[in-house]
């Protein structure tokens, strides 16, 4: 286990790859053996996510547009907050969407069509970073410290409801309808809590440090990553019993980072400079076969969600934080591709964006973070 040391140098190497990489003070050099050096999401990121990808065959068709199709451009993006402090991990409902300010505690809610700097207070936590929503509640990771919940109304005067007396090392998290898992970087657990709260965590898999915020699951498994060894690993949702081994489905080339999957395969990315946002299927690969490249030369690729219903893959790049002569850095974007592949040439979905770290989606939307500029934005599949 490390200690404290790599505890503190991790977050500093991951706030500095999510903002500019020039910026004094910043380095994004290699960190200690065995980690591989991709910021924040070497070691934590996750959003994903598990970010409540959409099974699109439950959804009507009575939307605005048909549920697959696409506008010019995406429509161009639409900014939903400004003023933000560090916004990182993000979510929505029917109705609002759900981020974090990293910068000062706050979790917060606004309409999906946006309330400029003004958005709804939840709750109040230390560094929140990943965050999900179900039909009842927020929930967030206090980096490397906490898991805590509100009501969807918000918590009021009342304090977030604290996972395992706060004795976790969380960094990604994930939710079914009566369970929530996470990742621990540090300790190397994989762990879970029934969703109503819990006084200790139920180790599910205690390996070697690592684990990044790259967790996902279905209805038997979780997925994650380990940003230390390359792994892309599958267990059963009880967990791996006696201290047995999780499937290996992958060994990466480095630096992994988020992840998330569709019926078929698992998606991530990897944070090593270079970045790749790679795939495998769920069932792994026979004799440690080669990942499926969808992306290389990625400037440090974060967040990533895959569109079921409709086939299509976003992901976003914080970028090198080398800006042009407009003041911007070409290489901060969100991308997307088809989830069968694209032959290593993604489209650009939005560009000169400002340190995006998570994304997310609903029927006809993804929407992100720009950790650097403090905004948030929407823009249509």
């Amino acid at each position: 286990m490390r200690g404290y040391a790599w505890h503190y140098q991790t977050v500093a190497l991951f706030i500095c790859g999510v903002m500019a990489a020039g910026i004094a003070g910043c380095s994004l050099g290699t960190a200690p053996e065995p980690s591989v050096d991709q910021g924040l999401g070497a070691d934590l990121s996750m959003l994903l996510p598990t970010d409540a990808a959409i099974d699109a065959s439950v959804v009507s068709v009575g939307d605005m547009a048909s549920l697959c199709g696409e506008l010019p451009d995406g429509g161009g993006p639409l900014l939903i907050a400004s003023g933000q402090k560090n916004p990182t991990g993000i979510a929505v409902d029917g109705t609002m969407v759900y981020w974090a300010n990293s910068g000062d505690g706050t979790v917060v809610k606004c309409p999906l069509a946006g309330c400029q700097g003004n958005p709804i207070s939840v709750g109040k936590g230390s560094a929140p970073f990943s965050l999900l929503v179900d039909g009842n509640s927020v929930y967030w990771v206090n980096l490397f410290s906490s898991i805590q919940k509100c009501p969807l109304a918000g918590c009021g005067n009342n304090p977030p409801v604290t996972y395992a007396k706060g004795n976790t090392k969380a960094a990604g998290i994930a939710i079914n309808a009566t369970t929530l898992y996470w990742t621990e970087v540090e300790t190397g657990y994989v762990a879970s809590c029934p969703l109503a709260g819990c006084d200790s965590a139920n180790v599910l898999y205690a390996g070697p440090a690592g684990p990044s915020y790259g967790i996902a699951m279905d209805s038997s498994y979780l997925y994650w990553l380990n940003n230390y060894t390359a792994d892309v690993l599958r267990a059963p949702l009880m967990g791996v019993p006696d201290g047995g081994t999780p499937m290996l489905l992958a060994h990466g080339t480095g630096g992994e980072a988020f992840a998330t999957i569709d019926s078929s395969q698992i998606y991530w990315t990897e944070y090593s400079e270079p970045g790749s946002v790679l795939a495998v299927p769920l069932t792994g690969l026979p004799d440690g076969g080669t990942p499926q490249v969808f992306a290389s030369g990625q400037a440090h690729p974060k967040g990533i969600v895959v569109d079921k219903g409709c086939g299509k893959l976003y992901w976003v790049t914080s970028g090198t934080g080398k800006v042009n002569d407009a003041g911007v850095d070409p290489s901060s974007a969100v991308f997307r591709c088809s989830a069968s592949g694209c032959s290593g040439s993604p489209t650009v979905f939005a560009p000169n964006q400002r340190g995006p770290i998570y994304l997310t989606q609903d029927h006809d939307y993804v929407y992100w973070s720009n950790y650097s500029d403090g905004t948030v934005w929407r823009q249509h599949k």
